[in-house]
């Protein structure tokens, strides 16, 4: 089964948390982005759609991957049986991150960089610390209800890291999780 990218066209005028039902655009975030910036990263949004794409259908709707995330098994969540092969972007996130090294993530806390997991705490004028563009999309998949309606079945969170605008886009998932009121 091949993915098949939904957009819709309804305006999420709140820019709310939206489910299938609700078949709107997705929220957006941009956190600490010039306009320059934000124009940039946008520019890639395809490019990053196009790279997820490939993860979905390499880890989760091709048959003949033995490596998969999920089974055929009616009983196995997630089935690949029950989905429809459709996907929407839910959220999308765009912002600045401090990356150190070995892609420790670090914030700025009191003046100081602070490693997100951790109390190792860096100057701000540490050279192992680098400016860095984040882009998380959260995905969700549809299945078919045993109604036979299409609804909410997962969310796929993909995350790419570019140390500048013009990076090559690396797609890393995140994780994945059943849609909180999805009627699985």
């Amino acid at each position: 089964m091949k993915p098949n990218l939904l957009i819709f066209e309804k305006e999420n005028t709140e820019n709310d948390y939206i489910n299938f039902s609700m078949k709107m655009k997705p929220s957006l975030s941009f956190r600490d982005l010039s306009q320059e910036e934000k124009e940039g990263l946008l520019k890639r949004r395809e490019e990053m759609l196009q790279k997820i794409q490939k993860e979905i259908y390499d880890n989760y709707l091709d048959e003949t991957n033995e490596n998969s995330c999920i089974s055929d098994d009616e009983d196995d969540f997630p089935c690949r049986a029950k989905m429809t092969g459709n996907y929407y972007v839910g959220r999308e996130s765009y912002s600045i991150c401090f990356l150190g090294e070995g892609g420790r993530h670090y914030s700025i806390k009191n003046g100081q960089y602070k490693y997100s997991h951790g109390d190792i705490f860096l100057p701000l004028e540490s050279p192992e610390v680098k400016r860095a563009y984040q882009i998380i999309f959260s995905i969700r998949m549809t299945y078919y209800a045993p109604d036979g309606q299409e609804r909410d079945y997962i969310s796929l969170d993909f995350e790419a890291e570019l140390h500048s605008l013009d990076d090559e886009i690396m797609v890393e998932e995140l994780g994945m999780d059943a849609i909180v009121g999805a009627d699985i």
